[in-house]
């Protein structure tokens, strides 16, 4: 998981064992989080013999996509394709599929679905649906209809050669001005472009006049111009994307399981106070 990863070169407390005992290693592959690209140079510098595969999956699907290691440096962005003998699919609200990126639901199909949750009734109406749901993308005839397939609440987009891209988890999605807007996007722009911050976290507070309002805290060395975070933000982003309020802090709380995340729900009654 990304997570021990960072725990392995990150953590003072941390020693890598001697690369002599990794020398036979061929393969890493990640599932669990994002993967970023230092994770990725990390691993490189330490397992030199090894390929790296970026995977993508969830609690009910297992890993469904991976990135093939030749496109790390290429796309590193990117989740990958499908795996062999896995089916992916982008679905709209009205159940169509998504033309490239377009954003949409991924519906996962294939053998690798679990049956279910023990004795989790809503759980399973949530996630686990009827083929039927891929109705209007696939034809159906002929094919099982009680066949179950898994609706993962992830937003995501394909390209044009059929790589997928993570945009955000549907509960984290942020309602304003009659868009949807992904946090996930907001905070990619800021770790690519505003190298001086060092950890952000992008989130809503409600705003009657325009359903929610977008929200960027953000910790650095020091208070970095306001102005200037919004210069930079303006030049690869929607104008509706664009947080209304900038916050600074030294530091931002980490979620206690996974120190490289950021509790956003601490910012949130931080700011709620």
């Amino acid at each position: 998981m990304p997570v021990n990863i960072s725990q392995m070169f990150d953590d003072p407390g941390q020693r890598l064992p001697s690369p002599e005992l990794f020398e036979k290693l061929r393969i890493i592959t990640s599932s669990g989080g994002n993967v970023t690209e230092r994770m990725i140079s990390d691993c490189e510098r330490a397992f030199p013999d090894a390929r790296f595969y970026s995977m993508h999956g969830l609690t009910e699907a297992f890993r469904s996509t991976y990135l093939d290691p030749a496109q790390v440096k290429i796309r590193p962005d990117s989740i990958g394709k499908p795996i062999p003998d896995v089916e992916l699919y982008v679905i709209n609200e009205q159940g169509r599929e998504c033309a490239p990126r377009e954003v949409g639901e991924l519906i996962h199909r294939g053998g690798y679905i679990y049956r279910g949750f023990w004795n989790g009734p809503e759980e399973n109406a949530q996630r686990f649906k009827s083929i039927e749901i891929l109705r209007d993308v696939i034809d159906l005839e002929g094919q099982l209809t009680d066949e179950i397939v898994v609706a993962s609440g992830d937003y995501v987009y394909k390209d044009e050669e059929g790589y997928f891209y993570f945009v955000s988890r549907h509960d984290d999605m942020i309602k304003t001005r009659g868009f949807r807007v992904s946090p996930f996007e907001i905070e990619s722009v800021v770790r690519k472009n505003l190298p001086q911050i060092t950890q952000s976290a992008v989130f809503s507070i409600e705003n009657e006049l325009i359903e929610e309002e977008i929200v960027l805290v953000y910790s650095a060395a020091h208070e970095i111009p306001e102005e200037e975070i919004l210069f930079e933000l303006k030049q690869h982003l929607a104008s509706y994307m664009i947080p209304s309020k900038i916050v600074y802090r030294k530091s931002l709380p980490l979620v206690q399981s996974d120190r490289n995340q950021v509790n956003k729900d601490a910012l949130k009654a931080e700011l709620a106070d």
